[in-house]
């Protein structure tokens, strides 16, 4: 499934049932950490509450569709590029605040987004980027080119220009340690199949 320029909603749900789940329609595709299950789904707006629906079947809980609260920008390296890319799912907690949480949202907004972090997404492969929010809880797609390599190119990433000053910047909204690099901060989700 190529999920860079269709539609997407997403979904968590706790406790899934893998082997049941893993029959649903190819719109679905599930990514987990422990036993939290990030869901995105291509399917038409008209088949949503269907698709919930058979979701509900498979989880303890679900939650959705999730706030999307931040798109990469179009730019020249997502715009008519043909290259072979692959999938990210991450996550991370906000601290349990509604105004950082607001504010979080906030500087996310297009207007707000400094321009050296979109340079510096694209510098390092970054085809698409999303941000979906549930209450205190982020989760970031990335697409992002075939030779990306998050660990190797994490150091790499952080001695781009303002790229620094920005991590040290959001730290305050993340309910992390402020010493790890971005990606020590980030969880990778698995994807399930």
């Amino acid at each position: 499934m190529k999920h860079s320029n269709a539609k997407k909603y997403c979904y968590i749900g706790l406790n899934p049932i893998l082997d049941s789940f893993k029959s649903l329609n190819n719109n679905i595709k599930g990514y987990r950490e422990n036993d939290l299950t990030f869901v995105i789904t291509t399917t038409s707006y008209e088949s949503l509450n269907e698709d919930k629906k058979q979701m509900e079947s498979y989880f303890k809980e679900i939650h959705g569709p999730l706030e999307r609260i931040f798109k990469k920008p179009e730019t020249a390296i997502n715009k008519n590029t043909p290259t072979a890319s692959k999938q990210l799912v991450l996550t991370l907690n906000l601290q349990p605040d509604p105004e950082l949480r607001k504010e979080y949202i906030d500087i996310h907004k297009p207007d707000a987004i400094w321009p050296e972090i979109i340079n510096n997404m694209n510098t390092m492969g970054v085809l698409n980027m999303e941000l979906y929010l549930q209450e205190y809880r982020v989760f970031m797609i990335m697409e992002v080119k075939d030779t990306f390599d998050i660990y190797a190119d994490s150091e790499r990433w952080g001695k781009l220009p303002r790229e620094k000053e920005w991590q040290d910047y959001v730290s305050k909204f993340q309910r992390i340690d402020k010493n790890n690099d971005t990606f020590e901060k980030w969880q990778i989700m698995k994807p399930m199949f």
